[in-house]
């Protein structure tokens, strides 16, 4: 027959030894997560900075706009000299 004493001694190793195997599986789990989570982040970067090359490609100007000729911008600013002074009024009166 065991003693009192050996079958605490007995529980609280097995105590300790499963406290151990559920710290090891628990730390294991953990681990999964982290990764499954980075691999998530790391998908949605990717995702994130796809989109964002799209978007910077669809607002690229084309190679006449960017390269717009003096004479259409003179015009322009032309038309808006002449619309302020016809519609602001003169200072010097």
């Amino acid at each position: 027959m065991i003693d009192r004493n050996s079958q605490l001694k007995i529980m609280k190793e097995f105590q300790q030894n499963h406290h151990s195997t559920a710290a090891s599986d628990f730390l294991h789990s953990l681990n999964q997560l982290e990764k499954i989570l980075q691999a998530k982040e790391d998908e949605e970067i990717n995702a994130s900075q796809e989109t964002e090359k799209q978007t910077n490609q669809e607002k690229k100007p084309t190679s006449n706009s960017s390269g717009a000729d003096i004479a259409t911008w003179e015009e322009a600013v032309a038309d808006i000299e002449q619309y302020l002074q016809e519609n602001l009024p003169d200072k010097t009166q």
